[in-house]
């Protein structure tokens, strides 16, 4: 069964009863969100007032690293797989800032990169995608919020 749950991290790693956890510590607002015109695939994630870039991005849930590359759009970006047909895509981070490769097998909550601007973006952020089954979805009801 895919993970769900209720409930804010507050910036704060949480790692109880099966809920994601916020992948972004430091950084709360959520500055675009799922859909909309722009059919936008994730959620960005920052730190309100700016201040952003460097902050640690953890996994959301456990899992097993599958993708850690460069793409034009995404910049440096990673994909946890977390098994149930449930991943997770984090977007943007700060070249060099990897801290898994491919076939790691990650915990909620370790710190995996940190938030930049790589890619095709308008200033630092986390992009936090979930795929349930390989179609996109709103990652906001599995991180409570």
């Amino acid at each position: 069964a895919p993970i769900t749950g209720k409930g804010s991290s507050g910036g704060k790693v949480i790692t109880t009863g099966g809920r994601f956890v916020w992948p972004a510590i430091g950084a709360t607002s959520v500055s675009s969100g799922y859909g909309g015109a722009r059919r936008h695939g994730g959620i960005d994630i920052v730190k309100p007032g700016g201040g952003s870039t460097g902050l640690t991005i953890v996994a959301a849930a456990s899992g097993t690293v599958t993708t850690a590359t460069y793409h034009p759009s995404w910049g440096y970006y990673i994909v946890i797989n977390h098994g149930n047909g449930l991943s997770t895509l984090y977007a943007h981070t700060l070249p060099g800032s990897f801290k898994v490769r491919v076939g790691q097998k990650v915990s909620a909550g370790q710190p995996i990169a940190n938030i930049g601007s790589s890619g095709n973006v308008t200033g630092p952020h986390l992009h936090f995608e979930v795929y349930v089954n390989g179609r996109r979805t709103n990652p906001m009801p599995y991180l409570g919020r």
